[in-house]
């Protein structure tokens, strides 16, 4: 199994989730020349507005950068053509939020891309699924995330370890960590 860091060739274990529009340019840079790892917004964006938003990060840094990419329901143009930017620019890291797709998988996987893969709910069947499509690093949320909320009411600390338990690939927390005392 390799580290979270050893797959996001970062400096820490750490992945900035992107926030809307709040995630811009400057925003994904200062985070990857922190050491971390950025996800660019690109499943709000057009393909114009997404390539500018790259154009501008590749201008602030040459770190690793990732994007965020929502499956949607067929016939999916918008994440096609998040997707097609995204391989067009050699971005290698896809945070990939939804059910997992197998489909979609492959062609990221096809792409040379590491995915860590953020089901809305995560479950023990959709963890192995993920795992089993070639995710290679698993976001486990609760409750007490930001953003899309998972459809269950158990909190980060209880999902994290019921993630980890059911698949041999890393497991990220996302969400309820507020300090060090909490985590």
């Amino acid at each position: 199994m390799s580290s979270v860091t050893e797959l996001l060739h970062t400096k820490y274990p750490l992945v900035q989730a992107p926030m809307n529009w709040a995630t811009d340019a400057r925003f994904v840079a200062a985070v990857a020349n922190a050491g971390l790892s950025e996800m660019v917004h690109g499943s709000a964006a057009h393909e114009r507005q997404l390539q500018a938003q790259l154009d501008q990060v590749r201008t602030l840094t040459d770190q690793p950068i990732g994007i965020n990419v929502v499956l949607e329901p067929d016939p999916a143009p918008h994440m096609n053509s998040t997707l097609e930017v995204a391989f067009a620019n050699g971005l290698r890291y896809f945070a990939v939020v939804g059910e997992p797709d197998q489909a979609v998988y492959r062609r990221i996987k096809d792409h040379g891309g590491v995915i860590l893969a953020r089901p809305l709910t995560p479950t023990v069947a959709n963890a192995k699924a993920a795992e089993a499509y070639g995710t290679d690093i698993l976001v486990a949320t609760g409750y007490d995330e930001g953003g899309i909320l998972p459809q269950h009411f158990q909190g980060t600390f209880t999902v994290v370890p019921t993630m980890a338990d059911a698949v041999s690939i890393p497991v990220l927390a996302a969400g309820g960590i507020n300090d060090a005392r909490g985590g």
